[in-house]
């Protein structure tokens, strides 16, 4: 692909970065606003619904094969196996260190299965799916576009308001780190289930679970 290729895919990449921030920051501030558990989700669900819809979008527009986001039964149970040992050795590592602290909190187990997995789904759909394998196609570099969408993912959570403790250098940096592992199996197994099975189990094992009495 010549420089005016890269050029327009890296101009979609910064126009549909610089959208998702803005909707993620207008949604998750206007959320706030109710007190109803329906009314906040189905606010603060939209910038994940975009996740999914744009990726598909584009490549059916273009055309596109959707093996080119990973989306393939292709070497699907080592992708699995992957996602499933990832997953498990971020969440042994992470409570067993001294700055643990939950990534949410439900009393509903069934509302939190469902909750991790569309959040697994759609936000590595567009992080790795999509923009992970444009910066690879932009830069012919792994390692680099692994380092810069991990770093994007990272600061997009900048954009959730509601929780004041992602305005911190740590848990940013966290995210990050364990962004490296999600885009790392991607790149090996070439199968989107693997970053989505590891985020799953992640997110599931570091959430907490309370009961009312």
């Amino acid at each position: 692909m010549g420089n005016e290729g890269n050029k327009k895919i890296l101009e979609e990449i910064l126009f549909v970065y610089i959208f998702v921030l803005l909707l993620s920051w207008a949604s998750f501030s206007f959320m706030t606003l109710f007190s109803g558990i329906v009314a906040r989700w189905s606010i603060g669900c939209l910038p994940l619904l975009f996740f999914i819809i744009f990726p598909i979008f584009n490549n059916f527009f273009r055309k596109q094969d959707f093996l080119e986001f990973g989306i393939t039964q292709k070497n699907w149970l080592n992708a699995f196996l992957f996602g499933i040992l990832s997953g498990f050795l971020i969440v042994i590592i992470y409570r067993s260190a001294s700055f643990y602290e939950p990534y949410a909190t439900f009393n509903n187990k069934i509302l939190a299965l469902f909750y991790w997995l569309f959040l697994s789904f759609s936000q590595e759909l567009f992080f790795r799916g999509y923009l992970q394998k444009k910066l690879e196609k932009i830069l012919g570099n792994n390692f680099q576009s692994l380092l810069i969408s991990s770093f994007l993912f990272a600061f997009w959570h900048l954009t959730l308001r509601f929780d004041p403790s992602w305005f911190n250098f740590m848990p940013l940096f966290k995210i990050f780190l364990v962004s490296l592992i999600w885009g790392a199996i991607f790149q090996k197994t070439k199968n989107l289930i693997a970053p989505i099975t590891s985020h799953f189990i992640t997110g599931l094992g570091l959430t907490n679970f309370y009961y009312f009495g």
